[in-house]
């Protein structure tokens, strides 16, 4: 991938995904998750997919770390992930 400043559209991520030459599970796994982060940011935001801009979750790092636990279960042949609820606060 290219040097970028975190800011891509979902359209420029899927496409910088399928440019990593990763094997097709892992390049399966890692667009259902970006697939399932739009559909999260399409709900909130009230754009089309084709129109949303992934910011951070856009960023080098974080594709890196979706790739990589990709990877991870796949090569562990993990067959479950549990974790505890996800702690959203509830500050004013």
């Amino acid at each position: 991938m290219i040097a970028h400043d975190g800011s891509r559209t979902y359209l420029e991520l899927i496409d910088a995904i399928q440019s990593c030459g990763i094997s097709s599970t892992i390049l399966a796994d890692a667009s259902a998750i970006f697939a399932i982060l739009a559909e999260a940011e399409v709900a909130v935001h009230g754009v089309r997919k084709d129109e949303l801009i992934f910011h951070q979750v856009g960023a080098q790092d974080a594709v890196a770390d979706v790739i990589g636990a990709c990877t991870a279960i796949s090569q562990l042949k993990v067959d479950s992930v549990f974790t505890t609820p996800i702690c959203v606060g509830g500050g004013s």
